[in-house]
């Protein structure tokens, strides 16, 4: 099976585009995104320096900025682990190649196409986050000076920009930029549930593997049938192991990155959406701040379910084997089981730099801290304006 059909073309496209792509080379593609991201960032940091005195226009900056920033160096850690992307796609086309049944194929199928919903959705909702961006720049577009038009991401430029039709064309140029930003960020996401699912389908026919080494062992007599048997379930499991690992170096430090780069904009996101529910701003703005929030959340989300997902379906595998009628077997065939379920209470688990396990738990406990950190803002803001 092609590499194209495991992982969804748009995926395959974007590592292409950022020379990440296994057994195929692109650098002109690599360096002249990095070049323009390198140079959008410049001109997006100088508006921070510019309106540094001025709070609401620097959360406002910066809210959009260090999305930006954080895309950047998301491409810069899966340029520089492309031997694991090499790895986990060599290691999930063996897989696809290896089915042998009807029932594999359905369970891997099926999670596969899961991928495929995820990135759809994802992608939706981070394009619809961007234009949603586009009112604020079309109510300003007729404005009485031309110095108080907006662009679509905060930016100063050592030139006369606000003119036409240079101001038309960096505006499109921006929305662009803001669009392959969004896209970059549902590529990266999708990339990491496609890998953890595919583990997850190998662990649901683990288990069903567990069940049908119990059977063979109570009731063949051949014991070169049960021991091959026995070899297979713990190279499978092993496998599985092997395979999560991977996942673990190639998105360690992107999830570390991801949540500590959430956590900030979430900040100043949330006080930019209490600012615009306590002045005069209009419905398009609380919505786009809104939509920002939800985007960001759902980001961070992602990474944390797929961590709690894998888990979860790690855990399953000691479960199972317990569950199996294990105590009917002979004492040599069970301890093949006994290995499985001891590995196997050692959860797989994806992390954030190697410290903080991406969890359910974890996600909730960081954004309630954040969240009641805006609303005791939002009191203070209150008694002050009294």
């Amino acid at each position: 099976m092609k590499d194209t059909a495991i992982v969804g073309k748009p995926v395959e496209i974007g590592l292409r585009l950022i020379d990440s792509w296994p057994g195929a080379s692109n650098r002109i593609g690599r360096l002249t995104v990095w070049s323009l991201m390198m140079a959008a960032l410049i001109f997006q940091y100088w508006d921070a320096v510019s309106v540094f005195n001025d709070l609401d226009n620097l959360m406002d900056n910066f809210s959009v900025t260090i999305t930006e920033t954080l895309f950047f160096v998301k491409l810069i850690i899966v340029y520089k682990n492309r031997r694991y992307v090499n790895e986990v796609l060599k290691h999930m086309s063996e897989d696809w190649n290896s089915v042998k049944s009807v029932e594999e194929w359905t369970v891997m199928t099926e999670h596969a196409k899961l991928s495929r919903i995820f990135y759809i959705w994802a992608l939706g909702l981070y394009v619809g986050t961007v234009v949603l961006f586009l009112p604020v720049v079309i109510n300003h577009y007729n404005a009485a000076d031309i110095n108080d038009r907006k662009f679509v991401l905060p930016s100063e430029y050592p030139f006369q920009s606000k003119v036409s039709p240079v101001y038309e064309v960096l505006c499109c140029v921006q929305f662009l930029q803001a669009v392959l930003t969004a896209a970059g960020n549902a590529l990266t996401e999708s990339l990491l549930v496609t890998l953890v699912l595919h583990a997850g389908s190998r662990l649901v026919l683990l288990r069903k593997d567990i069940s049908r080494f119990s059977d063979i062992s109570r009731t063949v007599d051949d014991r070169r049938k049960i021991l091959l048997a026995g070899n297979v379930l713990v190279a499978n499991h092993r496998r599985v192991i092997e395979f999560s690992d991977k996942i673990e170096d190639l998105f360690s430090y992107i999830s570390l990155v991801q949540v500590l780069s959430s956590t900030l904009i979430i900040c100043t996101i949330g006080f930019m959406f209490i600012t615009s529910i306590s002045s005069t701003k209009n419905i398009l703005t609380l919505m786009k701040f809104g939509l920002f929030i939800l985007g960001e959340l759902w980001e961070t989300l992602a990474y944390c379910l797929a961590g709690e997902y894998l888990s979860n379906q790690s855990q399953s595998i000691s479960q199972a084997v317990y569950e199996c009628p294990w105590y009917k077997m002979q004492p040599r065939d069970s301890k093949m089981l006994m290995m499985i379920m001891i590995r196997a209470q050692k959860p797989l688990r994806i992390t954030a730099g190697k410290f903080i396990f991406l969890s359910l738990d974890n996600f909730t406990d960081r954004y309630e801290g954040n969240l009641g950190i805006q609303a005791d803002s939002q009191r203070a803001r209150g008694l002050m304006e009294l």
